[in-house]
C-alpha cells in the first residue's frame, strides 16, 4: 500500500535545501518543534516530498546546489524539478516528463517518460488514426 507524502514547494533561492526545507515546515507548524533528526527520517522515509520549481530560472549558486544534492549525501527520496532544461544530476536514477506536441487535435498534449538510464524505453506514444497503440507496431 502506498503511503501519504507531504509535498513542500521550494520558490526561493537557496544554497542549503534542508534549512529552505526546515523553513517552510516550521512556517507550516507555526510555533510547534520540529528537531532536524525527525526531519531527516522523514525525508530517508519518504514522508515529506520536496518540489522545486522552475530550477532553470533560478540564481546559478541555487541551480549548483540542487544538481549537487545527492553528492552531499541528502536523505531526499522524494524531489520533483520543474525545469526549462534537464539539470545535471549526475548518475541518479531518475523519471522525466517532457511535454510534447500531440498530433491528434490543436490542443492536445500528451507526455512522454523515459528514465534516464534506459532513453527510448518506456515512452510513451500518441495512438495512431485507428486507435491502437503506436509503441506496440
Amino acid at each position: 500500500m502506498a503511503h501519504q507524502m507531504l509535498p513542500v514547494f521550494i520558490v526561493e533561492e537557496t544554497s542549503n535545501l534542508f534549512e529552505s526545507l526546515a523553513r517552510n515546515l516550521r512556517g507550516m507548524l507555526g510555533e510547534d518543534e520540529l528537531p532536524d533528526d525527525l526531519l531527516r527520517g522523514l525525508l530517508g522515509k519518504q514522508r515529506i516530498m520536496i518540489v522545486v520549481d522552475a530550477l532553470s530560472e533560478r540564481e546559478p549558486p541555487t541551480q549548483r546546489h540542487i544538481e549537487t544534492l545527492y553528492d552531499q549525501g541528502w536523505p531526499v527520496n522524494a524531489l520533483v524539478i520543474t525545469s526549462r532544461r534537464d539539470p545535471d544530476l549526475k548518475a541518479v536514477d531518475r523519471t522525466s516528463l517532457r511535454p510534447e506536441p500531440y498530433r491528434g487535435t490543436a490542443d492536445s498534449l500528451h507526455f512522454r517518460v523515459s528514465p534516464a538510464q534506459e532513453t527510448g524505453k518506456g515512452l510513451l506514444r500518441a495512438p495512431t488514426s485507428d486507435g491502437s497503440d503506436s509503441s506496440r507496431a
